[in-house]
């Protein structure tokens, strides 16, 4: 599944007009970046369609009065920064309130093997981050798929990474929408589409 790693108008505008978009991925660099609060943003996703990624704070409990009071709860997937073992017991609260779980910012296999164990849905694998750490994600998506782990790849800056990451098993990407619109920005090389137009007749 395709999502938009974004929030506001373009991430929006992207869900909206291409059904291959299956929702929106946020964090809270995201989200402050572009002037939301946490309950804000939930309380606009949950009016938008499709699945959703929200992410939480591990130094307090104030969102659990938001994700409590949600009719949708199964539109959201709740992100918890894979940080042992304060994550491991916040993500079996998340579960016990009926939500599913995405552990994030996961860089190594003793995490993933942590959240195989915590029975979370998602392992989030940071690609372009990692590269630039002097790390091996696709070694890491592999290892996490062998786990039987549903894998989501953020941070992919262009048709190379999104594509090495696919290839190593990754069933789910998150775009920033300029990645996403470039990636899909498809060029026909002898004007194929305009030339099957003019020929078309009922």
């Amino acid at each position: 599944m395709i999502f938009i790693d974004g929030f506001g108008n373009a991430a929006f505008e992207i869900l909206q007009n291409w059904k291959i978009a299956s929702g929106i991925t946020t964090n809270t660099t995201i989200l402050k970046r572009e002037g939301y609060s946490f309950t804000k943003a939930v309380s606009i996703l949950r009016n938008l369609p499709g699945t959703h990624f929200v992410q939480i704070s591990l130094r307090g409990m104030d969102w659990k009065r938001v994700l409590e009071d949600l009719d949708e709860k199964g539109k959201f997937v709740v992100k918890v920064v894979w940080k042992l073992p304060e994550a491991i017991e916040i993500a079996g609260i998340l579960h016990d309130m009926g939500m599913r779980v995405c552990a994030t910012a996961v860089y190594d296999s003793a995490q993933v093997l942590a959240a195989k164990e915590a029975e979370v849905e998602w392992v989030a694998i940071y690609y372009d981050r990692m590269i630039r750490a002097g790390m091996e994600p696709k070694k890491l998506i592999g290892f996490s798929v062998a786990q039987g782990m549903r894998v989501i790849v953020a941070s992919l800056k262009g048709k190379r990474q999104i594509e090495d990451a696919v290839k190593s098993g990754a069933q789910d990407i998150t775009l920033p929408p300029d990645v996403f619109l470039e990636y899909f920005s498809i060029e026909f090389p002898h004007d194929d589409f305009e030339k099957f137009e003019e020929d078309y007749e009922l």
